[in-house]
């Protein structure tokens, strides 16, 4: 770049330029009427209306650095898309991959302060093209670089993740009921092919009322139970002998 650029504490822009690059402004003699009297009519007119072309000839000189150090046709494209102004992107490459690569290459603006200051959204604005005649030009070389690109190198694209195989026993879940629990189908109305079928558990083990009785006695449980009392009422009555 031949001349740089600041923004300062008043927020205007203060363009620098190098002495070198005077001396040869002043030694070309279609400058010389700039340099002394009065300047010409077309000038003092577009400095009347406010026209500032100061920014316009430094994106001009910018893209042609830019471009004279790409080694590549993505990087060109990139020079090219830097200048211009999203939605025109967007337009002229309306592939989303393209676009995701393209701006790979998309050189960094001047740094002029933090993210969204003042002073880089005002060097945002200087770094991208205005006028109409300058966004159409560029539109259609970045259309060019863009089929250049293309046909050097394809835009990589996001390979999709391959499908999972099912598991050879799977469990299906059952769906849960309005209290938070798992409905199930239980008793004979089940079909034997229904997942969501499960067999009624088997009844708890009933504790023991009675001893088991034996084979041909008649007495049963409440007999068998008298006369054991009725043997310990004997040997209490039972007198036991006195030791000598």
């Amino acid at each position: 770049m031949t001349e740089q650029s600041y923004v300062n504490r008043y927020r205007a822009v203060v363009w620098l330029y190098l002495a070198e690059d005077l001396r040869h402004f002043a030694a070309q003699s279609v400058n010389s009427r700039l340099l002394k009297g009065r300047a010409p009519e077309t000038l003092r007119g577009q400095l009347a209306a406010g026209v500032d072309l100061r920014a316009r000839n430094w994106r001009g000189r910018h893209l042609g650095f830019l471009l004279r150090k790409a080694d590549d046709p993505w990087v060109r494209a990139g020079a090219l898309a830097a200048l211009l102004p999203l939605v025109d992107v967007h337009d002229v490459v309306r592939d989303p991959y393209e676009r995701a690569h393209l701006n790979r290459f998309r050189p960094a603006p001047p740094d002029q302060g933090a993210p969204g200051s003042p002073s880089a959204l005002l060097a945002e604005e200087l770094m991208t093209a205005q006028d109409a005649d300058e966004i159409g030009w560029l539109r259609s070389e970045l259309r060019r670089a863009a089929e250049e690109a293309r046909a050097h190198t394809a835009a990589p694209r996001q390979t999709e993740p391959a499908a999972r195989p099912a598991p050879r026993h799977h469990r299906p879940v059952r769906p849960a009921t309005a209290h938070g629990e798992n409905t199930r189908r239980i008793g004979s109305t089940a079909s034997a092919g229904d997942p969501w079928a499960v067999r009624s558990p088997a009844e708890p083990h009933a504790a023991p009322t009675a001893p088991p009785t034996v084979p041909g006695d008649r007495r049963g449980p409440t007999a068998t139970r008298a006369a054991r009392g009725l043997r310990v009422w004997l040997r209490r009555r039972t007198p036991r002998p006195a030791r000598v």
